[in-house]
């Protein structure tokens, strides 16, 4: 997950989503990482603090109980899948002892080039010279991703500057390509999942990385889905994360090499709406205080 205000941090912003409550059903531990730090550096894709933050909870069993030696699946979507991703790309040199054993990612951003499309000089010094357009534009600094869109689901973002060209910076772009993927190839299995109308993103970007990594001998299935947006499939692609994520804890071996499927919906696989009902009991029972029996089998 993205962020460009503290307040809106993994850790807090996902104090009661779904996707906890269908992890910890399964007795898993969750640990949620604010890579993007103290200043919420917007797409700031910090692998080594994704790296970290696992060491730290495998550090914690003193008073978490956590297994030092634990498997890890590390998993994100969209702006979280770009720091997941690089932390995959470096494990093997940054952190060879640790036991990641599967990643899953989906709405990949590979080249932030992309994302930001060339839009001659730093942002505030782009902004309108219309004080109006510029006080509402500083308005918007606290808010979260979901208020954002409410308030601003008509406006042209391009509006508020004077013109829409300081993303071709040298700087700019020299971040750019320090945050984008294909710095080297995942050792782990992944699970990759795209929308192939996805609109935060070219599907080719992500076709593209995806074949560098299985030329270079990465271990993937990389999943098409036909018909959800990018928005869309942030909700139900959750649920066939949780389902892969659960075979590699239950032991069971990826094939060798790379597959490629092509599904309409998410949503519509038995695996993933299974753990649509256990994210649903989860909720039940923390609200009632009840353990009801699971779902999945």
């Amino acid at each position: 997950m993205n962020l460009a205000v503290f307040d809106c941090s993994p850790s807090y912003y996902f104090v009661a989503d779904g996707l906890r409550w269908g992890t910890l059903n399964q007795g898993w531990n969750v640990t949620l990482h604010d890579h993007e730090g103290l200043d919420a550096s917007f797409m700031a894709n910090r692998a080594h603090a994704v790296l970290n933050g696992i060491r730290a909870t495998l550090l914690s069993s003193d008073f978490t109980g956590v297994d030092r030696g634990a498997a890890v699946v590390m998993m994100g979507y969209s702006g979280g899948s770009s720091p997941t991703t690089l932390a995959a790309e470096l494990k093997s040199t940054y952190a060879p002892a640790l036991n990641i054993i599967g990643t899953a990612v989906g709405g990949l951003l590979p080249s932030l080039q992309s994302v930001y499309p060339t839009p001659s000089r730093l942002m505030h010094q782009s902004l309108s010279r219309n004080t109006t357009r510029k006080k509402q534009f500083e308005e918007f600094r606290p808010m979260c991703s979901e208020q954002l869109r409410s308030t601003l689901v008509y406006e042209k973002i391009a509006s508020y500057f004077q013109r829409m060209e300081f993303l071709n910076s040298p700087d700019i772009q020299e971040i750019f390509s320090n945050n984008s993927l294909g710095q080297d190839v995942p050792a782990m299995p992944m699970f990759v999942y795209k929308s192939r109308h996805d609109e935060a993103s070219p599907t080719v970007d992500s076709d593209n990385l995806v074949s560098w990594y299985c030329r270079e001998g990465a271990r993937i299935h990389y999943r098409m889905q036909t018909q959800e947006s990018h928005r869309y499939l942030a909700l139900t692609g959750i649920l066939q994360d949780l389902a892969w994520s659960k075979e590699r804890f239950n032991g069971l071996v990826m094939p060798e090499g790379c597959q490629n499927s092509i599904h309409s919906f998410a949503s519509t696989d038995f695996d993933a709406l299974a753990f649509l009902g256990e994210t649903a009991v989860g909720a039940i029972e923390r609200q009632l205080g009840v353990d009801l029996p699971s779902l999945i089998i």
